[in-house]
């Protein structure tokens, strides 16, 4: 198969529906915090380093409490429905 053909497999394929309405959920969190609080975030993020118990005790509940504002499960419940839609899309 020709790489041309094989990338048009690969776009057809891509859940994009799925994609933009995740980065749109992501975008709408991330504006709950304002430019400090988003800096912050990425600081604590880039010390932990992948491990949270890199961070102090007052660190990591600043890390919560950022996470939190964030809403990460409220992101999930607006992409979840066409998450199950797109599932049965495939299986069916």
């Amino acid at each position: 198969m020709a790489i041309g053909g094989m990338m048009k497999g690969i776009f057809k394929r891509t859940p994009w529906p799925l994609i933009l309405t995740t980065l749109l959920a992501l975008e709408r969190r991330r504006r709950a915090l304002d430019r400090s609080e988003r800096a912050r975030l990425m600081t604590l993020l880039a010390k932990t380093a992948r491990r949270p118990r890199g961070l102090s005790r007052e660190e990591r509940g600043e890390l919560r409490t950022l996470v939190a504002r964030l809403d990460p499960v409220g992101a999930g419940h607006e992409v979840l429905p066409l998450v199950r839609h797109i599932r049965r899309r495939r299986a069916g």
